[in-house]
């Protein structure tokens, strides 16, 4: 697929799927071992111009998943619905954010009831392959003592020809 991580031979293909969405095509697979589940999406035929564009993108539309919004209820006592800060997204360096998913791994859950996992989210961009690679890595809300761990899987991906 065009990179790779530490520990990938550990790893056992779930899941792959191929697409196209206009002229970009668009590769999915999801990995997993005993206690680490990795979404991998490979978007290419992008420019690192295109690329780049995409990544602040989806980073704006993850961190607006946690922005106050009016109530869609005006019997409430608030107009405002907001998220508690301590499920809000902790970006590690500009390419690498922690959040918490549900059960269905969706970015945005605000509680700790609907919160099923955690997850380290990465953007990476390939130049000679002309990619841009999603890596999502999700562990179990209650393995946190793993998240080292799974920081060391993410940091180590890397491009390869």
């Amino acid at each position: 697929m065009g990179v790779e991580f530490r520990e990938s031979d550990k790893f056992i293909l779930e899941n792959k799927t191929k697409g196209n969405v206009g002229d970009l095509q668009i590769t999915n697979l999801i990995t997993k071992n005993e206690e680490i589940i990795l979404r991998l999406e490979q978007t290419s035929s992008l420019s690192q111009e295109k690329a780049l564009k995409r990544k602040s993108d989806y980073f704006q539309n993850l961190e607006a998943l946690f922005l106050p919004s009016p109530s869609p209820y005006s019997e409430f006592i608030t107009n405002q619905i907001e998220c508690p800060k301590e499920f809000w997204p902790v970006i590690i360096n500009d390419s690498v954010w922690q959040l918490y998913a549900s059960d269905r791994f969706v970015y945005g859950v605000c509680s700790d009831d609907l919160t099923k996992f955690i997850s380290l989210v990465k953007l990476k961009y390939c130049s000679q392959q002309k990619s841009l690679f999603k890596i999502e890595v999700f562990i179990s809300y209650d393995k946190k003592h793993l998240i080292d761990e799974v920081k060391e899987i993410i940091n180590s991906f890397r491009c390869i020809n």
